[in-house]
C-alpha cells in the first residue's frame, strides 16, 4: 500500500488553535518559495474560520508584512 506522502507530496503543519507567527512565517516562506498550493483544513465554525484567516491575512490590526500570511491559501473540507 502506498503511503500518502509518495502520492501526494506535502508538508502539514498543525495550529493548535489560533496559529503562532513562526508556524504563519514558515508556511508564508515555504510557499512563497517554491510556489506551491496551501489548502487549510479546519473545522466549519467560527473557531476554523478564524484559524484559517489568520492564515490567510494576518493579523489586520497589527498590520503585519507580507511575510507572515499566505494569500493563495484555500479552505478544504467539510460544509
Amino acid at each position: 500500500m502506498r503511503k500518502f506522502f509518495d502520492k501526494f507530496p506535502s508538508i502539514i503543519i498543525t495550529a493548535r488553535g489560533v496559529p503562532d507567527l513562526a508556524s504563519r512565517a514558515f508556511l508564508s516562506h515555504i510557499a512563497r518559495t517554491f510556489m506551491i498550493p496551501v489548502f487549510g483544513l479546519a473545522d466549519w465554525n467560527a473557531g476554523g474560520w478564524i484559524t484559517l484567516s489568520m492564515f490567510k491575512y494576518g493579523n489586520k490590526s497589527r498590520r503585519e508584512s507580507i511575510n507572515f500570511v499566505c494569500p493563495n491559501l484555500s479552505w478544504m473540507g467539510l460544509l
